[in-house]
């Protein structure tokens, strides 16, 4: 399970901040594959730190999930949760971890916290899984990676989810990404503009 935290910044977009000694970089990783370490490390310190991110201004915390067991990532969720006293949204991202069954039993469970979204929940998403998915969520399914795979008018002809995730150093050109970001909107869909890269320096130039 990653951790690092969003804000609204003074020029108007949500960058995505990791802080370390120099004051940006990844604050927690687990990565896939590694045993994590006991979990009630995991809760402390993620609980501590997310109570210092609302402290000092963090409105959204991004989680990578589906990196350990359904159990210990659920169980930390709701240790996030009570220590900032549901004041911090979660942003989720499982990287497409999950098949259907197991994504749809992992998000229906954590409805009850304040969850923004969730990002690339299906590990292979059909149009039909994902408006399925969507309409059983009280919060918004987002794509990144799988935008390619049907395109920006696929998925508002099916009405599959709530949230796009647009990079337009993926895209290549700042017409095509305003004109993907329009039609988005234009169709009611939320629209988060990211970078590649994750660090406040690459996000602030793909806002502007």
């Amino acid at each position: 399970m990653s951790f690092c935290l969003w804000r609204r910044r003074r020029f108007g977009c949500r960058a995505l901040l990791r802080r370390d000694r120099n004051g940006w970089g990844l604050i927690l990783t687990a990565r896939r594959g590694r045993q994590p370490p006991p979990q009630f490390v995991d809760q402390c310190r993620h609980a501590r730190r997310a109570s210092e991110a609302l402290a000092q201004g963090f409105a959204i915390a991004k989680i990578t999930v589906g990196v350990g067991t359904v159990a210990g990532e659920l169980e930390l969720l709701e240790e996030v949760n009570a220590a900032t006293e549901g004041r911090l949204r979660l942003r989720l991202d499982a990287n497409r971890a999950w098949n259907e069954c197991a994504a749809r039993h992992f998000l229906t469970w954590v409805a009850s916290l304040p969850i923004d979204a969730v990002e690339e929940p299906l590990a292979r998403p059909t149009l039909q899984q994902l408006r399925d998915l969507q309409r059983e969520l009280p919060y918004a399914v987002a794509l990144d990676e799988s935008l390619p795979q049907f395109g920006v008018d696929a998925l508002l002809t099916a009405g599959a989810v709530r949230r796009l995730v647009v990079k337009p150093a993926r895209i290549g050109r700042v017409v095509a990404t305003r004109d993907r970001v329009n039609r988005a909107r234009d169709a009611g869909l939320e629209v988060v503009l990211t970078s590649v890269l994750d660090s406040a320096r690459a996000v602030v130039p793909a806002s502007m």
